[in-house]
């Protein structure tokens, strides 16, 4: 049985081992920087690129890719957990020394991005990680936690003619942060649309925008206002006309 420093096994190729052989080291650990093409290991074996080396505890084989002295590169052969599924991307797990494992999350045929066969599922979960540029959907789409935040957006289905308006057949934009005492306002995500207009004093053509939202109004009990902002040419949003929750304009 190999101990800590391993044995190894010639077999066909060019490797560290010499002309036409590549070296199987076999070991209880996993190889490091100083497996490399001098020995710096000590353990009696120089290594070259393409050299192997299988982990025996925990199931992996590595591949030498540099074998530079004191700064060897060894790459890990990944093993695959599940049958592959058309259309799935994988992820690695390294708890379990970098297995394939399936990510729930899939590409069609038509690039689009999905979680599971009819669409569900969440794109985007953190901001900080992904936040897509632009969204498109053949359904309704609901955005929660501000356009800011999002933490999370999925399809809900196709839109369906019914008597009284439902956000399962809507699109929502929801704020889920908490008002407090200190910050007694949490606006709602804004809607913006975006146009092209000429501009015959600069000759150039220019961004004409307009951004409607909600505002919350602290009071007993809260009331608010939906506001329509307007912006030309890249400018700051200046508001244009808003409604109350009592009916004025």
């Amino acid at each position: 049985m190999p101990g800590l420093q391993g044995s190894g096994y010639p077999i066909t190729g060019t490797g560290g081992g010499g002309t036409g052989t590549v070296v199987a080291w076999e070991a209880v650990v996993d190889p490091g920087a100083t497996n490399d093409s001098a020995d710096t290991a000590g353990i009696g074996q120089e290594f070259g690129v393409a050299d192997l080396w299988f982990n025996s505890v925990s199931g992996v084989l590595w591949s030498c890719e540099d074998d530079s002295v004191g700064a060897a590169v060894w790459e890990k052969f990944v093993q695959s957990d599940v049958a592959p599924t058309d259309n799935d991307i994988a992820r690695f797990d390294g708890a379990s020394g970098g297995k394939v494992q399936p990510s729930g999350w899939q590409i069609d045929d038509l690039a689009n991005l999905r979680t599971a066969v009819d669409g569900t599922g969440n794109i985007g979960v953190s901001a900080t990680t992904f936040r897509p540029a632009n969204v498109w959907a053949t359904t309704s789409v609901r955005v929660v936690n501000s356009y800011l935040t999002p933490t999370g957006m999925g399809v809900d289905g196709p839109l369906a003619l019914v008597v009284t308006p439902t956000e399962a057949a809507g699109a929502v934009l929801r704020n889920t942060t908490a008002a407090t005492a200190v910050a007694m306002v949490q606006v709602s995500p804004a809607i913006y649309q975006i146009g092209q207009g000429w501009d015959a004093t600069g000759v150039a053509t220019a961004e004409v925008a307009w951004r409607t939202y909600g505002v919350p109004i602290a009071g007993n009990p809260p009331m608010g206002q939906h506001r329509w902002d307007f912006s030309v040419g890249g400018g700051a949003y200046s508001n244009r006309m808003e409604i109350t929750s009592w009916g004025l304009f």
